[in-house]
Parts: structure tokens; C-alpha cells; sequence
């Protein structure tokens, strides 16, 4: 990735469901899919149910309303 780190922004969530594509994430009353390439670091693997905070571009947060 070229994005610059001032270019992500951290996002707080509860895992749905983890793949190899991405990460299912319930954020407040939304249950979005976060594409891998989307975030600043591969994602290990999680378990459903876990919290935890990622950093996702900020265009993709903005896209997704996630931030102002």
C-alpha cells in the first residue's frame, strides 16, 4: 500500500466472521465487511465474538459513515 499513515483512522468493532477475504465486524448497530486491503495490517485470525480495534482507510471509514 502508498497510503501515507495519517491516511488510516482506528476503528473499534466485535468480530462476526474472520475469511481470507476479510473481516465481518459489527460496529454499533451495523454489521459491515472489511476487505483485507482495506486495513493497515493483515489480520491475524480472530474469534467471533472478540473486540478489537483496526486501522482502516480513512476513505474507506468515510465510505462506510464510520467517521464524520
Amino acid at each position: 500500500m502508498t497510503e501515507k499513515i495519517n491516511d488510516f483512522v482506528s476503528v473499534v468493532g466485535v468480530i462476526h466472521l474472520h475469511t481470507s477475504l476479510g473481516t465481518f465486524l459489527d460496529i454499533g448497530e451495523r454489521r459491515i465487511f472489511v476487505p483485507e486491503f482495506y486495513t493497515s495490517t493483515l489480520l491475524r485470525r480472530y474469534t467471533p465474538g472478540e473486540r478489537i480495534a483496526v486501522q482502516l482507510l480513512r476513505s474507506f471509514a468515510e465510505e462506510e459513515k464510520l467517521i464524520a
